[in-house]
């Protein structure tokens, strides 16, 4: 949700949005996500076994087969900004 957000420039929006209306829900996530992105890699393959196993099951299938993509769309942005934070040093 957030780098969907942040690709578009809409984070800050976003995040003003979470912190008028789900401040819950906004302090879970931001402790979540820095976390969550080097471990994304993990989850591909347990979401594409979710996934197969409901092949069958129409509603909702594009969700389902777009958790796996957004973990390793996760885990290669990680590895990109690991890399270049090596590269300069840090």
């Amino acid at each position: 949700m957030f780098g969907a957000r942040r690709a578009r420039g809409l984070a800050p929006a976003l995040r003003e949005e979470l912190a008028r209306s789900q401040p819950q829900l906004l302090a879970m996530l931001t402790a979540m996500i820095p976390a969550m992105h080097s471990k994304a890699y993990r989850w591909v393959s347990e979401m594409e076994q979710i996934a197969k196993l409901s092949a069958g099951n129409t509603t909702g299938g594009a969700i389902i087969w777009g958790q796996p993509r957004l973990y390793e769309q996760l885990a290669a942005e990680f590895e990109q900004a690991a890399k270049i934070a090596e590269s300069i040093g840090h």
